[in-house]
């Protein structure tokens, strides 16, 4: 099968949308399909290797102000010439804005079946990044009704985790075809590693239990409230390392240094994909604070390395964490935080070895059959007008 994927967002920004495009494209070239990306342009004529065997087909975009790591796709496009010339079966759409509205009429267009993954809950970015001079309210409300319009017209709807899509049956009734596929993880290379040396040896951690936080810097992964936590933890000699980079990375910056918590708290910056093992390797323990996610991937990466995940108790992770089991969780309105963090240095084998083994359900080689088989369904429902 010839599939478009339409994505919002891209290389050279990294974040959950990207990493999941990317695996998945690539494992579905592997079990034989072809696969072709539509993207926005890299600003200032940035290369961006091909991910896919079919390409990448870039357009003229612009920065987004509010983030700058982000493009905007905004301008008619000859998506339509080079849809016609690939001759592809089915789109499916990784974003709901610019690009994902290219998708949808380009569907249309050629009448051929248009699915889109439920990435972000884009209508709670509006308090960070309200790209309108008019209150946030509004923002929020012009975004759920936009996201209602837009779900409602598509032949399937991705979402990677039940607590999200009960909130989207809420949110958009109306939807067509829904199926849970999380975003897979490559458990051959997020595997349990012994030598922890390397990235401990670089920050000067020395033996120190390492909190560790992979993703992006934003406001709303609320890393702020961890680093509040920190000088809570029992350990004093404990250490925050903080993998990526973002719009809050400043801000958060100015945080540690007015807390005095600059001998405890890392900045790494941007960690290419290839040595994120690496760093889950050296952690003791992994956390996320965030109640804006849909899946938490890198949570996943962190449990496929073995170590015990430390998370909010909310939304999404509610699907694959039972506090205590294989993971350990604090409540949104409770102090616990450094309690749970406590917990989870002084984990037992049996809470990573469960941590490993829930991963392993969320494989990339799964979820990408799963994730085939919904193609084929839509497809066969398409044909036959249902």
């Amino acid at each position: 099968m010839k599939i478009a994927m339409f994505t919002d967002s891209y290389y050279p920004a990294v974040d959950g949308v990207v990493t999941s495009l990317s695996t998945v494209s690539r494992e579905l070239e592997r079990i034989g399909h072809e696969v072709f990306i539509f993207a926005p342009e890299p600003s200032n004529g940035e290369k961006v290797q091909d991910i896919t065997r079919g390409g990448t087909f870039f357009f003229r975009s612009f920065r987004f102000k509010h983030y700058p790591q982000y493009r905007s796709a905004f301008l008619p496009s000859n998506k339509n010439r080079i849809l016609r010339k690939l001759g592809v079966d089915l789109i499916h759409t990784h974003g709901m804005t610019f690009m994902g509205m290219k998708g949808l009429s380009a569907g249309r267009h050629f009448g051929v079946p248009v699915a889109t993954t439920y990435h972000t809950m884009m209508h709670e970015a509006a308090d960070y990044y309200n790209p309108l001079p008019v209150p946030t309210n509004v923002v929020v409300n012009l975004a759920l009704r936009y996201m209602r319009f837009f779900l409602n017209r598509l032949d399937a709807v991705v979402v990677p985790t039940k607590p999200i899509l009960e909130e989207l049956v809420k949110m958009a009734p109306r939807m067509p075809y829904t199926a849970v596929i999380p975003t897979g993880v490559d458990t051959k290379r997020f595997r349990p590693m012994s030598s922890a040396a390397p990235v401990r040896e670089i920050y000067g951690i020395g033996s120190s239990p390492l909190l560790l936080y992979v993703g992006r810097v934003a406001f709303e992964k609320n890393i702020d409230s961890i680093i509040r936590n920190i000088d809570r933890i029992g350990d004093r000699s404990s250490k925050f390392l903080i993998v990526g980079d973002g719009p809050a990375k400043k801000h958060l910056e100015q945080l540690v240094h007015s807390l005095r918590l600059d001998d405890r708290v890392i900045f790494a910056g941007f960690v290419p994909d290839n040595r994120l093992a690496d760093y889950y390797a050296a952690a003791d323990a992994f956390i996320s604070a965030s109640k804006f996610e849909t899946q938490g991937l890198s949570m996943l990466e962190a449990m496929s390395c073995g170590k015990p995940v430390v998370s909010i108790n909310y939304r999404a992770v509610t699907d694959y964490i039972v506090d205590g089991e294989n993971g350990y969780l604090f409540n949104e309105f409770s102090d616990n935080m450094a309690e749970t963090i406590d917990r989870a240095f002084s984990s037992d084998v049996n809470i990573r070895r469960n941590a490993r083994r829930t991963a392993e359900l969320y494989s990339k080689e799964r979820t990408a059959k799963l994730l085939s088989e919904l193609y084929f369904r839509i497809m066969d429902m398409h044909i036959n007008g249902q």
